[in-house]
């Protein structure tokens, strides 16, 4: 299971070196956007192909209600975001850190314009799409 261990070095210069360099990168992507707000914590996961870190999805979890939290993959997750086999891939991955920090909601917004035939595909993977009425900013 590639949840990033933060105490291997050699990961997790991996992980930046991969969230840096992709095109799909974001600074909210990095593993230090997690310590930008005080009790937030963060988890990333990857998936890798022959030995290479081939997407990744760094989660912030943010105290909610009830002993629960609310994990946020700000501007990702960082892949294609047309590659929804991909983007599946990364939620199954995530599955066992939503599941330890309780949380009741994944959200993510990778930073793309409207496109009706990719919200389709994301709705058929289970993911609510929530962008009617919105610009880039919200």
């Amino acid at each position: 299971m590639p949840i990033l261990q933060q105490n291997d070095a050699a990961a997790v210069a991996r992980y930046t070196e991969f969230v840096t360099r992709s095109p799909w990168g974001n600074l909210m992507q990095d593993r230090g956007w997690a310590h930008v707000k005080k009790g937030w914590v963060g988890e990333q996961v990857y998936l890798e192909q022959n030995g290479e870190i081939t997407a990744a999805m760094s989660i912030i979890f943010a105290p909610a209600v009830a002993g629960r939290t609310l994990a946020y993959a700000p501007r990702g997750p960082v892949c294609d975001p047309y590659d929804t086999e991909t983007i599946a891939a990364l939620m199954r991955e995530a599955a066992p850190a939503l599941k330890k920090h309780r949380a009741f909601l994944l959200r993510f917004d990778p930073e793309l314009p409207r496109m009706p035939e990719l919200e389709e595909q994301y709705r058929k993977l289970g993911i609510r799409v929530r962008n009617d009425g919105c610009d880039k900013y919200d």
